[in-house]
């Protein structure tokens, strides 16, 4: 992944049900999230420092304030998909599996092997989980409702118990299938 001149970044936090998740935007949308972490702020800005040659930051406020609102609609369980700009940086392949990963329905799950065999890489699980686990704006493309194929959770960037959080809480609210 090449390292972009950075625009100017506007970092923000949120007060959700599991914790304080971070986030950061540019003036076309979401460029990074980080769930609920001890140590939350700072990996985002880690982060965006490997995206971004010399970023600038500011925490004045969110120029994406139709995020917090959809946080808020989503944390009610009334939103099921984001209309927030996404703007992930990564390579091709990553692109394509986080484009499969939006296509997964709020409230259900699909495993790394049904991914990889969408993308025509029948033995490439692993490759998804890894760019699962680089996805830079959780929620928006929800890796957390991929699962291994036995049903157990499997990894999770920001750990088990946020991805067990999301995966229960979508469940819930999804109301009738």
């Amino acid at each position: 992944m090449a390292v972009e001149k950075a625009p100017r970044i506007f970092i923000e936090s949120y007060h959700s049900p599991m914790g304080r998740i971070w986030f950061a935007s540019d003036h076309a949308g979401i460029v990074c999230l980080q769930m609920p972490v001890a140590d939350g702020k700072a990996r985002l800005l880690e982060k965006i420092s490997r995206r971004y040659r010399g970023p600038k930051f500011e925490e004045r406020g969110c120029v994406n304030a139709g995020f917090l609102v959809e946080l808020d609609e989503y944390f009610a369980g009334i939103l099921k998909a984001f209309k927030t700009p996404a703007r992930p940086a990564g390579t091709p392949f990553q692109m394509r599996v986080w484009a499969l990963l939006r296509e997964i329905p709020y409230g259900e799950t699909r495993s790394y092997g049904q991914i990889a065999a969408r993308l025509g890489i029948p033995r490439g699980p692993r490759a998804v989980g890894q760019a699962n686990g680089r996805n830079p704006v959780s929620l928006l493309i929800p890796c957390h409702r991929v699962i291994a194929s036995d049903g157990s959770l499997g990894g999770y960037s920001s750990g088990i118990e946020n991805k067990r959080f999301l995966l229960e809480w979508e469940r819930r609210n999804a109301g009738p299938s």
